[in-house]
């Protein structure tokens, strides 16, 4: 919500404390690590910095066996940067997009 409200910084802490809770409980979800890049990207970190943390949620997710997921950052991470914007991605939607 708080990324869609375009105030990454409180995306930040909210992924932040779910984090917290992930490691008391040994529960993982692998949207969270997207989310990390998606979050990284709106705050307009660097292309490495973003391309990092999706390349990286990729992988847990195929380790996990979280193939969707998988999917979804590697979809994200085959969009173009938008101009301008460093690090924000053109096209982070969960559909494919079209050829």
């Amino acid at each position: 919500m708080f990324l869609a409200a375009g105030d990454p910084a409180s995306a930040a802490a909210a992924l932040d404390r779910a984090d917290g809770f992930l490691d008391t409980h040994g529960q993982r979800y692998a949207e969270g690590l997207l989310l990390r890049a998606r979050t990284l990207a709106a705050a307009g970190e660097p292309a490495p910095v973003v391309r990092a943390a999706a390349d990286r949620a990729r992988r847990l997710s195929a380790e996990r066996g979280a193939h969707l997921f998988a999917d979804r950052a590697a979809v994200f991470l085959a969009a173009p940067l938008v101009p301008g914007a460093p690090g924000r991605r053109a096209w982070c939607s969960y559909a494919r997009p079209v050829s």
